[in-house]
């Protein structure tokens, strides 16, 4: 069985652009036209935040897209809440029972329980945290108060206690060195601060899709109804 708390710590190598991405959810159309507006290249790295199945139109055709993805450009894979909760099912070769999180039921029951092995395989994948020059990035945040490295693999998945305050619970102000990058934190605007960043604008159901250009900063959003917006955006 695959354990989410063995998933590695993944660090950036040279690239040319940096796009972080918000929860999929499934949402498979809102990806393509995604990609259709940024046009990886494959010197760029695309940092997914996590929960890649569960609730949207199609998580079987996300994760197809996705592994097509990976052959055009880097991919990385951040491990989210849902993801986690479908490898603690997995075996390697099929999956035990349905995952006890909301959303998992309506795919469960399409494919009667015998999902495609893809899902699992592509979660095999994914990685726990992820750094690169610009920020740190995690599918729910960092502890305050800690390094980044330091906050537990469940509040990796879950959320740290205190992530949105201020000051840690010393008093200090929080500051990781550069800014967390998450998703998980359903929000009606992607916020973005010198000190986080989330991106989860609840694509499965808003019908937006939004992703960052880091060093820009230029933050994009893709919609249902097919309009695309992109606009640069100030720490």
């Amino acid at each position: 069985m695959f354990s989410p708390t063995q998933s590695p710590t993944a660090r950036a190598t040279a690239h040319d652009r940096t796009f972080a991405i918000g929860d999929l959810h499934g949402e498979v159309t809102l990806l393509r036209r995604l990609l259709a507006a940024i046009q990886p290249q494959p010197t760029d790295t695309l940092i997914f935040l996590g929960d890649y199945v569960d609730r949207g139109e199609d998580s079987v055709a996300t994760v197809e897209e996705l592994e097509a993805l990976r052959a055009r450009t880097q991919v990385v894979a951040i491990q989210g809440n849902h993801d986690a909760a479908w490898l603690e099912v997995w075996t390697g070769h099929g999956y035990r029972h349905r995952p006890a999180i909301p959303g998992a039921r309506a795919i469960w029951e399409q494919y009667r329980g015998l999902l495609p092995v893809s899902i699992g395989r592509f979660l095999e994948t994914t990685v726990l945290t992820y750094e690169d020059e610009e920020a740190y990035y995690s599918h729910a945040g960092a502890h305050p108060g800690r390094p980044f490295w330091q906050t537990p693999a469940s509040e990796l998945l879950w959320g740290p206690p205190g992530f949105w305050h201020e000051r840690d619970d010393q008093g200090r102000r929080v500051d990781w060195g550069k800014p967390v990058v998450c998703g998980h934190y359903e929000v009606e605007e992607p916020v973005v601060t010198p000190i986080r960043i989330c991106l989860d604008t609840a694509a499965y159901r808003t019908g937006v899709l939004s992703a960052l250009e880091l060093a820009t900063p230029t933050l994009y959003s893709v919609r249902r109804t097919g309009e695309m917006a992109a606009r640069v955006v100030s720490w």
